[in-house]
């Protein structure tokens, strides 16, 4: 999956790369028409940079739509075959571990315990007879006496198991509450990142491209205004011709080439002739 999507972006660069070349080439040769043919209105100029124009576009057009196809093979490839499993097994992974967030939330639910039930302290009741015969007899009122101590103990091992008992409760309620917490604020997050991966799958499944670029960062922006302004001011300085009367044009640069050719052959050839015949005269 990534050496794939590593080629997508190598095939981005390189067309990138080809572009920015015929960028280049496009601007220069615009520079040159303007600098030759703006000084002197030589048909050797005219005929040269009217050619380079065209055939440098046709070659970088060949060369950008040859890396474009490479492109779109890559992207396809990634798109169409492996996005989908990628997609697929990141959605299951999701998927898979939000269930395990909400099993986790569930565990802890079910292991809630009840609070402990306050216990049952004994009311203490003496006996009627033994607290009458305590008023008159000393042993009756020690027996009285030491009866009351127990009950009291009793009543107060009740208390201290309840408060221990309570204190173990507490403890444990909190820490799960406290556990019940972080796996509720985990099962949210897990929900999030599923339904933002399904609605960026679902955009890319619905998405239209149009390859249109409507806005351009400042300093390309800046760039491509220059050389559009450039353009237009070599346009300005050329006469308005027909396509038709630029073909005649150049077929006749073309035609006057020949014929200057075929003159400063001729004339060198007479110049050869002329240097033989001046030799026999002087000497």
């Amino acid at each position: 999956m990534k050496i794939q999507l590593f080629n997508v972006l190598d095939s981005a660069r390189d067309v990138q790369l080809k572009v920015e070349s015929a960028q280049y080439r496009l601007e220069s040769n615009a520079k040159k028409i303007n600098r030759y043919i703006g000084k002197k209105a030589n048909w050797y100029y005219q005929h040269k940079y009217s050619l380079r124009t065209g055939s440098n576009c046709e070659m970088d057009k060949a060369e950008v739509a040859k890396d474009l196809a490479t492109l779109t093979g890559h992207y396809e490839k990634f798109y169409a075959k492996m996005l989908p499993a990628l997609g697929k097994s990141t959605a299951e992974l999701l998927r898979g571990e939000h269930d395990a967030a909400v099993a986790l939330i569930k565990k802890i639910e079910a292991a809630e315990r009840d609070e402990p039930e306050k216990p049952n302290y004994v009311e203490f009741k003496p006996d009627p007879k033994l607290v009458k015969q305590a008023k008159i007899d000393e042993e009756a009122m020690d027996e009285l006496r030491a009866a009351k101590r127990k009950n009291t103990r009793h009543n107060q091992a009740l208390r201290a198991a309840y408060e221990m008992e309570m204190k173990q409760w507490n403890t444990y309620e909190l820490n799960r509450k406290g556990r019940l917490a972080d796996a509720q604020s985990e099962e949210s997050d897990r929900k999030d990142a599923f339904n933002n991966f399904a609605g960026v799958v679902m955009k890319m499944k619905k998405l239209d491209r149009d390859d249109e670029v409507t806005s351009f960062p400042e300093g390309l922006d800046k760039e491509i205004k220059a050389y559009d302004a450039g353009v237009k001011k070599v346009l300005a300085n050329k006469t308005e011709q027909t396509p038709e009367e630029n073909k005649a044009a150049i077929a006749r640069n073309t035609k006057s080439q020949a014929l200057a050719q075929k003159n400063l052959d001729a004339t060198k050839a007479r110049g050869k002739e002329n240097q033989e015949v001046k030799q026999k005269l002087i000497w």
